[in-house]
């Protein structure tokens, strides 16, 4: 009986540490310290609501990246920052498989908001790539949604490009 409580402790032990694990909402897009960076870049940029989204007009994030017309031409005249088609892949299989947060559990220090107002933004998580040095979040607002290419440049995340989904 003794040998079948410990195996049975050993079970939920497992158990509960594989839930956390495979919980993990920031394990796919990188670096954890990477996410609480953008995070806190966007939170002090503008006022955003505490949990995440995964959805927009009825549709999965993913579902908004349509690959073959899909080009951030809209940064700064002197540099375009495209993205590769393979780097789309891989950013539309990470939004498919973004879920939505609460950000002020998962990521207590940032200044986050519970009001739905005017002002509030709603945004995903980011998806990371190019080695840590670009990242892809999308955003939607009262006047509409957009994705948003970010360059870590001087260890800094800096916004380059949208690219609107849709306007109001």
């Amino acid at each position: 009986m003794l040998d079948l409580i410990q195996e049975a402790k050993g079970v939920i032990k497992f158990l509960l540490l594989f839930t956390l694990v495979s919980c993990s909402s920031y394990q796919n897009y990188g670096e954890k310290n990477e996410v609480k960076e953008i995070l806190n870049f966007l939170s002090t940029k503008r006022s955003v609501y505490y949990k995440t989204i995964d959805k927009d007009l009825g549709k999965s994030i993913d579902n908004l990246i349509d690959i073959n017309f899909f080009e951030f031409d809209l940064c700064n005249s002197n540099k375009k920052e495209l993205i590769t088609n393979e780097e789309l892949k891989f950013i539309k299989q990470k939004f498919k498989e973004v879920k939505t947060i609460n950000l002020k559990k998962a990521f207590n220090e940032l200044n986050v908001t519970k009001n739905k107002n005017i002002k509030t933004d709603y945004i995903s998580l980011p998806v990371i790539f190019r080695k840590g040095t670009a990242a892809m979040y999308y955003e939607s607002a009262r006047y509409g949604g957009a994705f948003n290419l970010l360059i870590k440049k001087n260890n800094k995340w800096n916004i380059v490009c949208s690219k609107s989904t849709w306007i109001e």
